[in-house]
């Protein structure tokens, strides 16, 4: 079954599952192919269902408080959706009132039941959903453990271990991470053959990645258009050490002759993904890097938007150093 007039397509799964990859690469398609698309990340500032925040404003609201502001953000992102364009949100669907709704200890019917009155909301629209998931949950969290750091599983942990369920289930160690994503998944699974919105499941763990893309854009209708791949001379174009305007930090943009890399203060590299002349994104990301160049063609500055949570860089234009 699919949709090539979804207004609202729906990616979901668990930490590490590659929403915001899969999201992106959707989002890229549609704005290649000329359609008029809006991606939200799941840690996007100003969210338009709900605002993570940090884990100490989460523990501090009740089950009603977090159901009402949730059911709210969604009744007023149905309502806000314009009809001609499309809007990817990723892990708002699941993640959010499963993960959080779990951390309060609430039992699981009240949690299926919220899921439903969510689906009721956005019913008035052409949803689509797509739900990452994978079969063995200590394996994939080992995975994401081994990209994000075992500081990562580290403070998963001690985020689930003091909440209301930690503290009821004694989350100590992996062991009890696992059993919480297990539980989260158990509702899940309950809940989504039931669901009367366009559905796709797909098991990610092999970690085929194109084969995953190509489901997804076949079950969305969605046409996949391949970047302009740069040449290694237009890449170089763009090499060079940069530095922000406001605080005078420096910046490095360096290439593998196949694609670009940004070596941002305090952040780990960033692979860039050409969106347009000009426009790049960062890879899984909504930051979004614009360049300027010369008349040589040669990069002279670009322009940093990000739209995370927490951004933790001030500077937003950076020039050649």
């Amino acid at each position: 079954m699919t949709s090539a007039n979804a207004k609202l397509i729906l990616v979901d799964g668990f930490a590490g599952s590659g929403k915001s990859t899969a999201a992106q690469h959707l989002w890229l398609n549609l704005v290649r192919g000329g359609r008029d698309a809006t991606w939200v990340h799941e840690h996007e500032a100003n969210h338009p269902v709900f605002e993570y925040g940090e884990v100490e404003e989460l523990l501090q609201l009740t089950e009603r408080s977090f159901e009402e502001r949730l059911l709210t953000g969604w009744d007023t992102t149905a309502r806000q959706v314009d009809p001609p364009a499309v809007r990817i949100i990723e892990g708002a669907f699941f993640q959010i009132p499963v993960g959080v709704m779990l951390s309060m200890n609430v039992p699981a019917a009240r949690i299926r039941a919220l899921l439903h009155r969510i689906e009721s909301t956005i019913s008035r629209l052409d949803v689509s959903l797509i739900y990452l998931h994978q079969p063995d949950l200590r394996a994939a969290l080992l995975r994401v453990g081994e990209v994000r750091g075992v500081q990562w599983l580290e403070a998963m942990t001690a985020a689930v271990g003091q909440s209301a369920y930690g503290r009821a289930h004694r989350v100590r160690n992996l062991n009890g991470l696992i059993e919480y994503y297990r539980r989260q998944r158990a509702v899940i699974d309950s809940v989504f053959p039931r669901l009367t919105v366009r559905r796709l499941a797909i098991d990610v763990s092999g970690g085929r990645w194109n084969r995953y893309q190509r489901q997804m854009t076949r079950f969305l209708g969605i046409r996949q258009t391949p970047p302009v791949e740069l040449r290694p001379a237009d890449l170089l174009r763009h090499v060079g050490s940069y530095r922000g305007a406001t605080e005078g930090k420096g910046c490095v943009i360096t290439t593998d002759a196949h694609a670009l890399y940004m070596h941002m203060p305090s952040t780990s590299v960033q692979r860039l993904v050409r969106v347009s002349d000009g426009h790049f994104c960062v890879q899984s990301l909504p930051i979004d890097v614009r360049f300027s160049y010369d008349r040589k063609r040669q990069a002279r500055r670009f322009e940093y938007e990000s739209r995370m949570a927490n951004e933790i860089l001030r500077d937003t234009t950076w020039s050649r150093a």
